[in-house]
C-alpha cells in the first residue's frame, strides 16, 4: 500500500480525493492517515469532530460484489479487528454507525463512490480516552476504550493494520448477512428511520441482500434503503 501520514489535516477524505490520482500513480491501494483533522466529514453532509485518541483515516477499496453493501462489510471488519487487537468490542447500528457496549456512538463510515473499482472510505473512531461531553450532541457519544492512551506512533501504525487486515479478510455478499446480523445493537427491536420528511417505524429484521434495512411494520416487512436510525 502507499501510506501518506499527515500531523494535521482539515479531512482525510476530501485529502485523498482532491489528490487520488496522483497517490494512486504509486500504488492502487492508498492510505491516508493524520494526527489531527480539523473539519471531518459525517454521512448527509454532517461534521465530525475529532478528539485526543481518535482515528481518522480514508483509504482506497475495490467495493464488494454488492456495491451497497460495502459499508456494512467494512463495518463488520472493524468489530473482527478490535476484537482480535485487544479484545475490545464494537458494535454495529444500520447503515455505518459503530457503536460501543454502552449503545454510544465512538464512529462512522463514510464510502464515496468513484468509479467502478473504487470507493474512497473514510473511518473516524473515538478509540481511547477522551475528553468528550455527549450533551454536546443530540444522542450519546463515548469511546471504545475509556483508558486507553495512544502513542504517536498509534495514529498511523493502527490505520495501516486495520487496512491491512480489511484488504486481506473481504468478506462475499452472500456470507455478509449472518455476520452482520451478528454484531447489529437492534435486531429485532422496534426502530425508526427518517429520510427528511419520510419516517418509517417498525421492528427491525435484519437487512436484505443489497444492504437496505428490513422493517416488519403491521404484520408485513418494508424494505428501506436510506435514512437514519434511532432505536426507540
Amino acid at each position: 500500500m502507499h501510506h501518506v501520514h499527515l500531523d494535521e489535516v482539515e479531512s482525510t477524505q476530501t485529502y485523498l480525493k482532491e489528490n487520488l490520482e496522483e497517490l494512486r500513480s504509486i500504488q492502487q491501494n492508498v492510505l491516508v492517515s493524520t494526527r489531527s483533522q480539523t473539519l471531518g466529514q459525517g454521512r448527509s453532509g454532517n461534521s465530525w469532530q475529532f478528539f485526543d485518541n481518535s482515528l481518522a483515516f480514508s483509504f482506497t477499496l475495490e467495493p464488494n460484489e454488492e456495491l451497497t453493501l460495502t459499508s456494512l462489510e467494512i463495518g463488520v471488519l472493524l468489530t473482527k479487528f478490535f476484537k482480535e487487537y485487544d479484545s475490545l468490542e464494537i458494535l454495529l447500528k444500520w447503515p455505518n454507525d459503530l457503536l460501543n457496549s454502552d449503545l454510544a456512538k465512538l464512529g462512522g463510515i463514510l464510502c464515496t463512490y468513484k468509479d467502478p473499482k473504487t470507493i474512497v472510505v473514510g473511518i473516524g473512531i473515538n478509540l481511547g480516552k477522551s475528553d468528550v461531553n455527549d450533551s454536546d450532541f443530540p444522542y450519546p457519544v463515548s469511546s471504545l476504550s475509556s483508558d486507553l492512551v495512544l502513542t504517536e506512533n498509534d495514529y498511523s501504525e493502527i490505520p495501516r493494520a486495520i487496512y491491512d487486515f480489511i484488504l486481506t479478510n473481504r468478506i462475499r455478499k452472500n456470507a455478509l448477512k449472518p455476520l452482520w446480523d451478528k454484531v447489529c445493537v437492534h435486531l429485532n427491536k422496534s426502530v425508526s428511520i427518517i429520510d427528511g420528511e419520510n419516517k418509517k417505524t417498525g421492528i427491525f429484521k435484519g437487512i436484505s441482500h443489497d444492504g437496505s434495512a428490513q422493517l416488519e411494520i403491521d404484520g408485513e416487512v418494508e424494505t428501506v434503503m436510506n435514512g437514519s436510525l434511532f432505536i426507540n
